[in-house]
Protein backbone atom coordinates (compact mmCIF):
# COMPACT_ATOMS: atom_id res chain seq x y z
CA UNK A 1 0.00 0.00 0.00
CA UNK A 2 1.52 3.40 -1.09
CA UNK A 3 1.50 6.36 0.53
CA UNK A 4 -1.39 8.06 -1.55
CA UNK A 5 -3.64 4.87 -0.35
CA UNK A 6 -2.89 5.81 2.97
CA UNK A 7 -3.78 9.15 2.56
CA UNK A 8 -6.86 8.44 0.24
CA UNK A 9 -8.33 5.74 3.24
CA UNK A 10 -7.17 7.88 5.62
CA UNK A 11 -9.49 10.88 4.24
CA UNK A 12 -12.76 8.35 3.67
CA UNK A 13 -12.24 6.90 7.85
CA UNK A 14 -12.10 10.82 8.77
CA UNK A 15 -15.10 12.03 6.30
CA UNK A 16 -17.30 8.26 7.83
CA UNK A 17 -16.45 9.10 11.99
CA UNK A 18 -17.07 12.80 11.32
CA UNK A 19 -21.13 11.93 10.02
CA UNK A 20 -20.50 9.40 12.71
CA UNK A 21 -20.09 11.91 15.49
CA UNK A 22 -22.71 14.15 14.09
CA UNK A 23 -25.80 11.49 14.00
CA UNK A 24 -24.77 8.46 14.95
CA UNK A 25 -24.79 5.29 13.24
CA UNK A 26 -28.12 5.38 11.73
CA UNK A 27 -27.66 9.06 10.36
CA UNK A 28 -24.45 7.58 9.07
CA UNK A 29 -26.02 4.59 7.43
CA UNK A 30 -28.66 6.87 5.43
CA UNK A 31 -25.27 9.01 4.41
CA UNK A 32 -23.88 5.90 2.73
CA UNK A 33 -26.25 4.54 1.36
CA UNK A 34 -28.66 7.72 -0.29
CA UNK A 35 -32.40 7.47 -1.63
CA UNK A 36 -32.54 8.57 -5.19
CA UNK A 37 -34.97 11.10 -6.18
CA UNK A 38 -35.51 12.07 -10.15
CA UNK A 39 -35.09 7.84 -11.33
CA UNK A 40 -35.91 7.88 -15.00
CA UNK A 41 -39.61 5.61 -15.98
CA UNK A 42 -38.87 2.08 -15.80
CA UNK A 43 -38.26 0.16 -19.25
CA UNK A 44 -41.62 -0.86 -20.68
CA UNK A 45 -40.09 -4.17 -22.74
CA UNK A 46 -40.86 -7.26 -20.48
CA UNK A 47 -37.45 -8.96 -18.90
CA UNK A 48 -37.21 -12.04 -21.24
CA UNK A 49 -37.11 -10.20 -24.43
CA UNK A 50 -34.06 -8.08 -22.69
CA UNK A 51 -32.18 -10.68 -22.07
CA UNK A 52 -32.66 -12.57 -25.43
CA UNK A 53 -31.62 -9.34 -27.43
CA UNK A 54 -28.27 -8.94 -25.09
CA UNK A 55 -27.29 -12.63 -25.46
CA UNK A 56 -27.93 -12.36 -29.29
CA UNK A 57 -25.72 -8.89 -29.13
CA UNK A 58 -22.82 -10.74 -27.31
CA UNK A 59 -22.92 -13.53 -29.24
CA UNK A 60 -22.08 -10.90 -32.31
CA UNK A 61 -20.19 -8.15 -31.09
CA UNK A 62 -18.42 -10.10 -27.83
CA UNK A 63 -18.60 -14.30 -28.65
CA UNK A 64 -15.18 -14.60 -26.94
CA UNK A 65 -17.18 -14.18 -23.92
CA UNK A 66 -20.43 -16.48 -24.53
CA UNK A 67 -18.33 -19.65 -23.51
CA UNK A 68 -17.75 -18.97 -20.12
CA UNK A 69 -21.83 -17.93 -19.70
CA UNK A 70 -23.07 -20.56 -17.31
CA UNK A 71 -25.74 -22.21 -17.29
CA UNK A 72 -29.12 -20.48 -15.71
CA UNK A 73 -30.10 -21.95 -12.69
CA UNK A 74 -33.77 -23.97 -12.45
CA UNK A 75 -36.68 -23.07 -10.21
CA UNK A 76 -35.88 -25.24 -7.67
CA UNK A 77 -32.21 -24.23 -7.33
CA UNK A 78 -33.16 -20.87 -6.76
CA UNK A 79 -35.71 -21.88 -4.01
CA UNK A 80 -32.49 -24.22 -2.49
CA UNK A 81 -30.47 -20.99 -2.60
CA UNK A 82 -33.32 -18.94 -0.98
CA UNK A 83 -33.30 -21.36 1.84
CA UNK A 84 -29.82 -21.79 2.72
CA UNK A 85 -29.52 -17.90 2.80
CA UNK A 86 -32.74 -17.36 4.03
CA UNK A 87 -33.01 -14.91 1.71
CA UNK A 88 -35.99 -13.79 -1.02
CA UNK A 89 -35.24 -13.36 -4.17
CA UNK A 90 -36.85 -10.73 -5.80
CA UNK A 91 -38.92 -11.33 -9.32
CA UNK A 92 -36.19 -9.84 -11.40
CA UNK A 93 -33.14 -11.35 -9.90
CA UNK A 94 -34.66 -14.88 -10.54
CA UNK A 95 -34.90 -14.53 -13.64
CA UNK A 96 -31.62 -12.76 -14.37
CA UNK A 97 -30.27 -16.05 -12.83
CA UNK A 98 -32.65 -18.63 -14.55
CA UNK A 99 -30.89 -16.63 -17.90
CA UNK A 100 -27.02 -17.42 -17.10
CA UNK A 101 -25.84 -18.04 -13.65
CA UNK A 102 -22.61 -15.71 -13.73
CA UNK A 103 -19.80 -16.38 -16.06
CA UNK A 104 -17.00 -18.91 -14.86
CA UNK A 105 -13.98 -16.37 -13.28
CA UNK A 106 -10.48 -15.86 -13.82
CA UNK A 107 -8.42 -15.74 -10.97
CA UNK A 108 -5.83 -12.77 -12.76
CA UNK A 109 -8.78 -9.37 -13.65
CA UNK A 110 -5.43 -7.71 -14.75
CA UNK A 111 -6.55 -7.26 -18.19
CA UNK A 112 -10.00 -7.82 -18.52
CA UNK A 113 -10.50 -11.57 -19.56
CA UNK A 114 -12.35 -12.76 -22.34
CA UNK A 115 -15.09 -14.03 -19.87
CA UNK A 116 -16.05 -10.34 -18.90
CA UNK A 117 -18.89 -9.34 -21.75
CA UNK A 118 -19.25 -5.62 -19.82
CA UNK A 119 -16.23 -4.12 -19.68
CA UNK A 120 -13.95 -4.68 -15.94
CA UNK A 121 -16.91 -6.49 -14.80
CA UNK A 122 -17.32 -9.76 -13.77
CA UNK A 123 -20.58 -11.59 -14.02
CA UNK A 124 -21.36 -12.87 -10.68
CA UNK A 125 -22.79 -16.50 -9.71
CA UNK A 126 -25.60 -16.22 -7.46
CA UNK A 127 -24.29 -18.44 -5.25
CA UNK A 128 -20.84 -16.59 -4.88
CA UNK A 129 -22.65 -13.43 -4.70
CA UNK A 130 -24.82 -14.80 -1.92
CA UNK A 131 -21.75 -16.31 0.50
CA UNK A 132 -19.61 -13.28 -0.27
CA UNK A 133 -22.50 -11.13 1.44
CA UNK A 134 -23.00 -13.66 3.91
CA UNK A 135 -19.05 -13.36 4.96
CA UNK A 136 -19.05 -10.11 4.90
CA UNK A 137 -22.04 -9.03 7.63
CA UNK A 138 -19.92 -12.37 9.50
CA UNK A 139 -16.59 -10.02 9.15
CA UNK A 140 -18.43 -6.74 10.14
CA UNK A 141 -19.96 -8.89 13.52
CA UNK A 142 -17.43 -9.84 14.32
CA UNK A 143 -14.91 -7.00 14.46
CA UNK A 144 -17.14 -4.36 15.50
CA UNK A 145 -15.78 -2.24 18.28
CA UNK A 146 -18.08 -0.03 20.57
CA UNK A 147 -16.36 3.10 19.45
CA UNK A 148 -16.74 2.63 15.81
CA UNK A 149 -19.99 2.87 14.25
CA UNK A 150 -22.36 -0.01 13.12
CA UNK A 151 -22.27 0.02 9.29
CA UNK A 152 -25.01 -1.62 8.09
CA UNK A 153 -25.94 -0.05 4.93
CA UNK A 154 -24.56 -3.12 2.75
CA UNK A 155 -25.88 -5.90 4.38
CA UNK A 156 -28.52 -6.80 1.88
CA UNK A 157 -26.87 -5.62 -1.01
CA UNK A 158 -26.18 -8.37 -3.78
CA UNK A 159 -23.27 -8.00 -6.07
CA UNK A 160 -24.13 -9.39 -9.67
CA UNK A 161 -21.42 -7.53 -11.55
CA UNK A 162 -17.92 -6.94 -9.91
CA UNK A 163 -15.40 -4.91 -10.74
CA UNK A 164 -12.32 -7.08 -9.05
CA UNK A 165 -11.73 -4.18 -6.09
CA UNK A 166 -15.34 -4.72 -3.92
CA UNK A 167 -17.01 -2.30 -6.22
CA UNK A 168 -19.67 -3.31 -8.82
CA UNK A 169 -23.13 -3.71 -9.69
CA UNK A 170 -25.69 -4.78 -7.57
CA UNK A 171 -28.88 -5.34 -6.25
CA UNK A 172 -30.91 -4.97 -2.94
CA UNK A 173 -34.17 -7.20 -1.98
CA UNK A 174 -34.62 -5.00 0.99
CA UNK A 175 -35.42 -2.09 -1.70
CA UNK A 176 -37.72 -1.34 -4.20
CA UNK A 177 -37.61 -0.48 -7.88
CA UNK A 178 -38.66 2.97 -7.08
CA UNK A 179 -35.95 3.19 -4.37
CA UNK A 180 -32.88 2.03 -6.50
CA UNK A 181 -33.05 -1.78 -6.00
CA UNK A 182 -30.62 -2.13 -8.68
CA UNK A 183 -27.42 -0.03 -8.64
CA UNK A 184 -23.85 1.55 -9.30
CA UNK A 185 -21.91 1.69 -6.37
CA UNK A 186 -18.00 3.29 -5.86
CA UNK A 187 -18.14 3.48 -2.23
CA UNK A 188 -14.66 4.97 -2.21
CA UNK A 189 -15.81 8.32 -3.74
CA UNK A 190 -19.39 7.74 -2.49
CA UNK A 191 -20.69 7.35 -6.09
CA UNK A 192 -24.01 5.52 -6.71
CA UNK A 193 -25.99 5.26 -10.28
CA UNK A 194 -29.25 3.87 -9.23
CA UNK A 195 -31.57 1.84 -11.41
CA UNK A 196 -35.37 1.65 -11.19
CA UNK A 197 -35.09 -1.98 -12.47
CA UNK A 198 -32.96 -4.51 -13.37
CA UNK A 199 -34.32 -3.87 -17.14
CA UNK A 200 -33.00 -0.13 -17.37
CA UNK A 201 -29.78 -1.87 -16.68
CA UNK A 202 -29.94 -4.37 -19.27
CA UNK A 203 -31.17 -1.74 -22.12
CA UNK A 204 -28.05 0.14 -20.95
CA UNK A 205 -26.38 -2.77 -21.78
CA UNK A 206 -27.93 -3.44 -25.29
CA UNK A 207 -27.69 0.45 -26.28
CA UNK A 208 -24.18 0.21 -25.80
CA UNK A 209 -23.63 -2.75 -27.78
CA UNK A 210 -25.73 -1.29 -30.52
CA UNK A 211 -23.86 1.64 -30.71
CA UNK A 212 -20.40 -0.14 -30.44
CA UNK A 213 -19.83 2.14 -26.94
CA UNK A 214 -17.81 -1.15 -25.76
CA UNK A 215 -14.54 -1.57 -27.79
CA UNK A 216 -11.73 -3.91 -28.00
CA UNK A 217 -8.09 -1.94 -27.49
CA UNK A 218 -4.86 -3.19 -25.86
CA UNK A 219 -3.08 -1.83 -22.77
CA UNK A 220 0.41 -2.48 -22.50
CA UNK A 221 0.60 -4.76 -25.45
CA UNK A 222 -2.43 -7.35 -24.00
CA UNK A 223 -6.22 -7.19 -25.57
CA UNK A 224 -8.14 -5.10 -23.37
CA UNK A 225 -11.98 -4.62 -23.48
CA UNK A 226 -12.94 -0.90 -22.66
CA UNK A 227 -15.75 1.76 -23.54
CA UNK A 228 -15.91 5.09 -24.09
CA UNK A 229 -16.80 6.71 -21.24
CA UNK A 230 -18.03 9.94 -22.32
CA UNK A 231 -20.64 7.86 -24.97
CA UNK A 232 -21.64 5.85 -22.08
CA UNK A 233 -22.58 8.60 -19.92
CA UNK A 234 -25.22 9.95 -22.04
CA UNK A 235 -26.69 6.78 -22.50
CA UNK A 236 -26.63 6.00 -18.28
CA UNK A 237 -28.24 9.17 -17.73
CA UNK A 238 -31.26 7.73 -19.80
CA UNK A 239 -31.85 4.87 -17.77
CA UNK A 240 -30.74 5.73 -14.67
CA UNK A 241 -29.57 8.67 -11.92
CA UNK A 242 -26.21 9.53 -10.49
CA UNK A 243 -26.27 10.35 -6.52
CA UNK A 244 -23.39 10.70 -4.49
CA UNK A 245 -23.64 10.60 -0.55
Amino acid sequence: MNKKTYVISGIIIVGILSLYFKGGSNSLNVQMYPVPTGLPPEVATELPELLSRLEKLIEKKRPQSVQYLQEGLTGQELDDLQMKYKILLPYELREFYKWHNGSRRFSNNKYMPDNQFIPGKDFVPLEDALKNNLEIKKYKDKHQYSFLPDLTFNNSWIQIFDDGAGDGYYFDPQRSGDQGYVFDSFLETGYFRFYPSLKNLLMEFIECYEKDIFYMTTMDGMPYYDMHYEKAEIVKNKYSVEREY
